[in-house]
């Protein structure tokens, strides 16, 4: 069975049942959520620095492409030696982003519901720091694990759920916003192996 299928993912009984906003979440780079435009290319979004870069981010959206909020619930940066999450959209409200992507058919419909993890680091080129999946476990996930007793199946990274067929298709007819890149560095044995540390506390 295809991963991107709700069936891999979720049961029926959670899609029916439970609070939608309660489905997981999804991570994905910044760098995906920039969209392409031979007119304007915002850099400094694009390359991973140890800068404060979230009122960037919030200018991009909100100033440049006139949107009245960011598309991520959270956004993780690294600035000088720690990892920082900032908060985004309210949880209570739909990533514009994940709409998108479910109405091109790049990922199931339900998942547009969950919950939008962005990077700003691309992990096509960059390495991930064992210390932001921590940063990730210990602040974000472990917390919200609990409360809900779902498990780590429902986080995922956007490769997981994307039809990679469907974007190269649309991606060959011109018809899409967005690049994405697959997360190539991106270790999801070492990020799932460490959820069994979190739980025990």
């Amino acid at each position: 069975m295809s991963i991107t299928s709700p069936r891999f993912m979720y049961n029926y009984k959670d899609i029916i049942t439970n609070n939608l906003m309660d489905m997981g979440f999804i991570m994905a780079p910044l760098s995906a959520m920039i969209r392409d435009s031979k007119k304007f290319k915002f850099s400094p979004l694009l390359k991973s620095n140890n800068k404060y870069q979230w009122n960037l981010v919030i200018d991009y959206y909100t100033s440049d492409l006139m949107k009245a909020e960011v598309p991520m619930h959270y956004c993780v940066e690294k600035v000088v030696a720690e990892w920082d999450i900032h908060v985004g959209m309210a949880e209570c409200n739909r990533s514009w982003w994940l709409r998108d992507l479910a109405e091109a058919g790049l990922i199931p419909q339900q998942l547009q519901y969950c919950k939008l993890v962005c990077f700003c680091d691309d992990f096509f080129h960059d390495i991930p720091d064992e210390r932001m999946y921590r940063r990730l476990w210990n602040n974000l996930f472990t917390s919200w694990m609990r409360k809900t007793g779902k498990d780590w199946k429902y986080i995922r990274y956007i490769d997981e759920i994307l039809d990679w067929e469907r974007y190269k298709e649309l991606k060959n007819q011109d018809k899409l916003d967005y690049t994405i890149n697959r997360g190539t560095f991106f270790n999801r044995l070492v990020f799932d192996g460490m959820s069994k540390y979190y739980r025990k506390y």
